[in-house]
């Protein structure tokens, strides 16, 4: 579309910090006034020149700046294009796009890219080019051939351009676009997000692309892979022998200044994480207390180790204290616990628990699995909300990371037990390295985002809000709402009923929780959109009233 409308940055702001579910539902009514609903086009890519392209893009293997491996390979032949538009049209592509690593064509090159347009286009297809940047002869000949589409990115914004190219300017790919504006083909233009540009420079490159001359027909938005920091998908082997890569030390080293502890050890996950706390600090205390609806996997790593181990009743500081006065148990026990409770969403009283569990030198554990990302200073969890601290932390990836894996926070010399007695760390091959590298970014991006930790208590506030005038709703304050049925058959039925109205919430039954106290569990999420949490409430009554 013609773009009459002049964007700033507040406009783009707008756009940028809507709930993402809003966005693409916008997205889409756009796209359904504009094309079939539910169509989408496939587009294949063809490298027809690689290796040793004169410009230093920082996220580009085929610059000759940097030694990736790649060879200068020539034009490729007519016959190899051809043969690559007719795979693609088979497998369903409707748009066949030609790139080449130059900073430029040259004039010589011009007759072959004209026929590579004019066959491809034989074939029935849309053509597309990216070539680098063009003179004026050029894109007349480009487009006298019938050359559909050009791509050429703007990368990232102006303020931020500098720190990724410097052979080009960025009036210089502006340029470049509108000689192709001008010439009438349609314009391919996006970005490249993961450079190491802020939020900011992802709102100026919008001002950017809005502020063409037209808008361009089509926007490309790549994440960069960093291919040198995943090293393959393998680890190798367990930690101890072949496996302990530099992306594992440079994650735990984050983790570890992050959160204030002086190491941090990975697991593969959650649960091999708490077996592993089990089987390694049971060998130092002869007690451990566990809270009676701390998850499974303390549990069954408890019960059957050879161990004095008992349970105390949930969030239940006075009943864990009479235990503790007994004289054989007062000094010598392990207290383990969860921040936020997975099947009821309750806090621990930590404050509490750490005062007790000094008070007698003991060993607190907590399980921060629910509580990372969402409670504390930039998500850091439980502890954070007033900075106190158990002895040993667990977080895990998995939640509201969105990966998967955990670890452990601890001691130095805690920490060099472990890596002594564990055989979950000894014994096991360790996280793929790019798991490490995906989580580290992760985190990273969670740090920065406490936008989408206010719109989660928001979302929460509103359901609860609602969800209070349900019978069977029990109260919580973080992300995690049961509704406790209790009789496992009704429990059932009451989640068919949420079904029937479009929500897929599983049952939990026993043994997952206590007999009689079979649930629907409702987690909140800040993607969650006001809507959406209004026709859970209306499906919530609905399914109390009806089983």
């Amino acid at each position: 579309m013609n773009n009459k409308k002049k964007w700033n940055v507040t406009n783009a702001k707008k756009i940028f910090n809507q709930p993402f579910f809003d966005l693409m539902f916008k997205a889409q009514k756009i796209h359904r006034n504009n094309f079939l609903s539910n169509y989408i086009q496939v587009s294949a890519l063809l490298s027809i020149k690689t290796g040793l392209c004169p410009e230093d893009c920082k996220y580009c293997p085929q610059s000759a700046k940097y030694n990736t491996g790649l060879s200068n390979e020539k034009l490729i032949k007519l016959e190899k294009v051809i043969n690559a538009a007719k795979k693609a049209k088979k497998i369903g592509a409707t748009r066949f796009c030609m790139g080449a690593a130059w900073k430029n064509p040259k004039d010589r090159d011009m007759p072959v890219l004209e026929s590579m347009i004019k066959h491809v286009k034989n074939l029935g297809l849309e053509t597309c080019m990216t070539l680098g940047m063009l003179n004026d002869n050029q894109v007349n000949r480009l487009a006298h051939a019938g050359l559909d589409f050009y791509n050429h990115n703007l990368d990232t914004s102006p303020e931020y351009y500098k720190n990724v190219v410097t052979t080009r300017s960025y009036n210089d790919r502006l340029s470049t676009i509108n000689k192709v504006r001008n010439s009438g083909i349609k314009v391919c233009s996006g970005g490249i997000l993961g450079l190491g540009e802020t939020i900011n420079d992802r709102i100026s490159l919008l001002v950017q692309l809005s502020n063409l001359s037209k808008h361009p027909e089509s926007v490309p938005i790549n994440m960069l892979v960093k291919i040198k920091d995943l090293e393959g998908l393998g680890s190798g082997g367990s930690g101890h022998i072949t496996g302990y890569h530099p992306l594992h030390k440079k994650l735990e080293i984050w983790l570890s200044n992050w959160l204030k502890f002086p190491r941090a050890l990975l697991f593969s996950s959650g649960f091999a994480a708490n077996q592993a706390i089990i089987n390694v600090l049971s060998r130092i205390f002869k007690y451990i207390f566990v809270d009676r609806l701390s998850h499974a996997s303390i549990l069954e790593a408890s019960i059957n180790k050879n161990i004095l181990f008992k349970r105390f009743q949930h969030n239940d500081i006075h009943h864990l204290s009479q235990l503790l006065e007994k004289k054989e148990s007062r000094s010598n026990s392990l207290i383990f616990t969860e921040g936020v409770f997975s099947m009821d969403g309750d806090q621990v009283d930590l404050k509490k628990l750490i005062t007790l569990s000094k008070l007698n030198n003991n060993y607190l554990v907590l399980d921060d699995a629910h509580g990372f990302g969402i409670l504390g200073d930039e998500g850091k969890g439980t502890s954070y909300i007033k900075n106190i601290f158990p002895n040993l932390l667990v977080v895990t990836f998995s939640k509201a990371v969105g990966v998967c894996g955990a670890a452990i926070l601890c001691q130095e010399n805690v920490a060099e037990y472990f890596l002594q007695y564990s055989k979950n760390l000894i014994y096991s091959t360790s996280m793929m390295p790019a798991q490490a590298g995906t989580i580290l970014v992760a985190l990273k991006k969670m740090k920065c985002s406490q936008y989408l930790r206010d719109r989660l208590f928001q979302n929460i506030k509103r359901f609860q809000i609602s969800a209070k005038k349900l019978k069977l709703y029990k109260y919580s304050n973080t992300a995690i709402h049961p509704i406790i049925i209790g009789d496992s058959l009704l429990t059932i039925k009451f989640s068919q009923k949420l079904q029937e109205k479009g929500f897929w919430v599983n049952p939990i039954l026993p043994p997952s929780v206590p007999v009689g106290k079979g649930r629907i569990r409702i987690t909140i999420t800040a993607m969650h959109r006001e809507s959406d949490i209004d026709n859970l409430i209306e499906a919530l009554f609905y399914a109390e009233k009806n089983i």
